[in-house]
């Protein structure tokens, strides 16, 4: 075959990928039940109301609580082999974050060497150095562009939640709590809502943030109306990525059976972005807009009678058997129970809770796909090329299958991660490259800049069309 040839016989394979339909062979994950761990902090750090959580390595943890501008140290040791909590030392001298204003910081990541929290007040998402306090760069807000439709927060319902791609530390999502006034009524004890997930870049280098997308997240219905709790709520209270860039939604409600915390794992190979449609209210959704689907990995109810507000969470280490760590931690403030019922804890009592996550075995390739290799199948060719044409040019919810890259956006740098690993690994049996090797050739420099081509005039025309 020769250089001519080649090119069009690769080009009309492309062309004609979206055909064929993938296989999803995702690995399945698992979330289980390891338990909790409270203890009395002795320290004298005056660590209250702890609401967000990050892995910092080793035994090291940051912590933010929502009264305060301080940045808490905890060590956290775990049983390596089960995932357990065997013991917590809280530092004794937070570092004091910024101005030392206090806002209602409700959520905090690692974004290579400085600290971001999201700040429930304003809202505001602001990054400081994990060891002066300094703030870098201005706090986000919802006057920048992208953000302005948080203007229309519920009270307390505001950015409370925060987390960070590990394989593209640049991108970023936070969320509101319960539905913007704009999107509609929020959660009630007969039906859920809708809350936004905004996905965005953040340069550590030049302290800038820019809105990317955001996506229509359904929360659950409050868990039943009680007598004893004044307040009752639903809502969406942290965001975690995993190393595969699987995203994770933690949702609390507390009603009539008490705290209910659960544990999604969020699905977006659909969802549509909403940053263009100023509300949602009077909307359908899967007509006018795709929402972001979801999965329950676990769930527990705790009594309202103990410390169990379980509102941040971090990824901790790898334990022995592969599975990770998951820690969730408790803002111990005195909560929505009734004086008739009374507090069991003081300020100085604090409640984490301890879960592993892992893999169905044999499902899947895990954390350890081949490069490019977007449908997990051990081979990279046809089908996740497939992918990359079936959302190019779109704004996505970063980490589906069509952005490898985790930058919210599907084009070139994408495609160059399929390409650039093509026919790499062993073709599934009954796969198009194992039955008709002789016609998906490895695609050469000029097959590539063709596809490139096709794929932007392809754009173009979609986007007169």
């Amino acid at each position: 075959m020769n250089h001519s040839q080649r090119i069009t016989t690769t080009l009309a394979s492309a062309i004609s990928v979206c055909l064929i339909v993938a296989t999803d062979a995702q690995a399945a994950l698992t979330v289980t039940d390891v338990g909790r761990y409270d203890f009395t902090d002795t320290s004298g750090s005056g660590a209250r109301e702890l609401s967000g959580l990050t892995y910092a390595g080793g035994s090291s943890y940051f912590a933010v609580g929502d009264q305060d501008a301080l940045l808490h140290t905890l060590s956290i040791n775990l049983d390596i082999n089960t995932g357990a909590i065997t013991s917590v030392n809280i530092g004794p001298a937070p570092i004091t974050l910024g101005s030392a204003s206090s806002g209602d910081r409700e959520a905090i990541v690692l974004q290579g060497g400085e600290v971001l929290t999201a700040n429930e007040l304003g809202p505001q998402l602001e990054a400081y150095n994990p060891v002066t306090g300094q703030a870098n760069g201005a706090p986000v807000t919802t006057a920048q562009p992208g953000f302005g439709v948080y203007t229309n927060i519920r009270p307390n319902r505001g950015w409370e939640s925060l987390a960070v791609f590990q394989t593209n530390t640049s991108t970023i999502l936070t969320a509101n709590e319960d539905a913007l006034t704009v999107d509609g009524p929020a959660a009630s004890f007969s039906q859920g809502a809708f809350v936004r997930i905004q996905s965005a870049s953040a340069n550590a280098a030049n302290s800038t943030t820019t809105a990317i997308g955001q996506f229509a997240y359904p929360i659950d219905a409050i868990n039943g109306d009680n007598p004893f709790v004044s307040g009752e709520t639903s809502g969406l209270v942290e965001l975690l990525t995993l190393p595969d860039n699987t995203v994770l939604a933690m949702e609390r409600s507390v009603g009539l059976t008490g705290y209910r915390i659960r544990l999604y794992q969020i699905d977006g190979e659909q969802a549509t972005d909403i940053s263009g449609l100023p509300g949602l209210a009077g909307l359908t959704p899967g007509v006018d807009y795709t929402p972001l689907g979801k999965s329950l990995l676990w769930e527990n109810t705790f009594s309202v009678t103990t410390n169990s507000n379980f509102e941040g969470i971090a990824l901790g280490p790898q334990l022995d058997d592969g599975s990770f760590s998951l820690v969730l931690v408790a803002d111990n403030a005195s909560g929505p129970v009734l004086p008739i019922v009374g507090q069991q804890w003081t300020a100085d009592d604090q409640s984490l809770y301890a879960l592993k996550q892992g893999f169905v075995p044999n499902s899947g390739c895990g954390f350890e796909c081949l490069i490019g290799d977007l449908d997990a199948t051990g081979f990279v060719g046809i089908e996740d090329l497939n992918f990359i044409l079936s959302r190019w040019n779109q704004v996505v919810f970063p980490g589906v299958m069509a952005d490898p890259t985790t930058d919210g956006f599907v084009g070139i740098e994408d495609l160059n991660l399929v390409l650039g690993n093509w026919n790499a690994g062993t073709p599934p049996p009954g796969s198009a490259r194992e039955m008709a090797p002789h016609i998906i050739p490895e695609p050469g420099a000029g097959a590539s800049l063709a596809l490139v081509l096709v794929l932007s005039l392809f754009a173009r025309l979609r986007r007169r069309a």
